[in-house]
């Protein structure tokens, strides 16, 4: 076969793939489309043709419109997302995740209607003419804004920024904030020691400690230390996970006996589709846990590791137990939710100060 003849079957294939691309445009283009307003979404509403070459699994195309109402005589503005051309590619009906950055892009929107209603509001408006100009500050505003919302996330794909986003539109639109902490470590010397703490940092300036590693001479002391190590894997079923944890103490890393014993228990959060709820996981006499765990979103673990010491001991000639317990927040991510500062009130028991004894 001659170039000519490659190159010629070469432009009969990209024109036979232009114009079935064109067709299905085209009955997309008059398919009958519906301006949405602000509601929650479902795959549902993505009925638009896939964007050619579109490195993306979906887009939703929303905007502030601005209509009359007739009953109030005035003008309103709401937010408004079009089916037609919103669009996503096939195999997303479980991805949760990639819709709920999709409902932020049109809760953003939203506020922005919300914005525009101010104005409104404030004004005297007596035809389009006295609101285009605004109209059109806004949308401009709403496109940037959803640019960086985008940009920040990686279009969802970095969760930490993806929970940011999430509770900084929240606060804009004066829904209840969420409690979002940032894991941090950081090490201080004193006294000839070193010493490196894990700190739980709020959005309303809580900082809390959670585990914390002594050194000395440069050496871990296991002794003196809080800590945890934590390793995990996908398994073959659909959401499900499954790790290791380690837990060290003070008095759990000390030699078992008789007169020692030692309880762990590890509590964490799991997520299905219709649910979340926490489930326990006891070992006795080790600090070593296995598990699985099932997190319809992601990968992301929270929950805590406890230890419950009994001690054998002597006071006064009489025989007792003595009794010592450590928990320890337990979280993948560097940003979390942690429900567990909550639940077991760490904001409160647990405030950071940089003085030692």
């Amino acid at each position: 076969m001659t170039k000519f003849s490659k190159l010629k079957i070469g432009l009969i294939l990209i024109s036979l793939f232009i114009i079935a691309y064109i067709y299905s445009y085209e009955r997309a283009f008059y398919k009958n489309s519906s301006v949405n307003k602000w509601q929650n979404l479902s795959w549902n509403d993505f009925e638009g043709v896939v964007k050619p070459f579109s490195p993306f699994d979906a887009s939703i195309h929303s905007n502030v419109y601005v209509e009359y109402d007739s009953m109030k005589k005035e003008y309103k503005a709401y937010s408004g997302q079009n089916n037609v051309r919103s669009w996503k590619r096939k195999g997303l009906e479980n991805d949760t995740l990639l819709l709920r950055h999709e409902q932020y892009h049109f809760n953003i929107t939203e506020y922005h209607a919300r914005l525009m209603n101010k104005y409104l509001k404030i004004n005297k408006i007596d035809s389009e003419k006295d609101y285009q100009k605004e109209l059109n500050k806004i949308h401009e505003k709403l496109n940037k804004m959803q640019d960086e919302y985008d940009k920040e996330t990686n279009h969802s794909i970095i969760v930490e920024q993806q929970e940011i986003w999430e509770n900084k539109v929240d606060s804009l639109m004066g829904i209840k904030k969420k409690i979002i902490f940032t894991r941090q470590w950081i090490q201080i010397e004193y006294e000839g020691r070193t010493e490196e703490v894990e700190l739980y940092i709020s959005n309303k300036k809580d900082t809390v400690q959670n585990q914390f590693k002594f050194y000395l001479n440069g050496d871990l002391d296991y002794s003196n230390s809080q800590f945890y190590e934590l390793q995990l894997s996908k398994t073959d079923n659909e959401d499900i996970y499954k790790g290791t944890i380690k837990y060290y103490s003070e008095f759990g890393f000390k030699s078992l006996s008789n007169r020692r014993r030692v309880k762990t228990t590890f509590d964490f959060l799991e997520k299905t589709k219709d649910s979340s709820f926490f489930t326990k996981i006891t070992v006795d006499n080790s600090n070593e846990i296995n598990f699985e765990y099932q997190n319809k979103d992601n990968n992301a673990l929270s929950g805590m590791i406890r230890q419950f010491i009994e001690i054998d001991t002597i006071i006064d000639h009489k025989e007792m137990v003595r009794m010592i317990e450590y928990g320890t927040l337990v979280d993948n991510y560097v940003t979390t939710p942690s429900i567990d500062l909550i639940v077991w009130d760490f904001i409160e028991t647990r405030k950071f100060s940089l003085k030692r004894e």
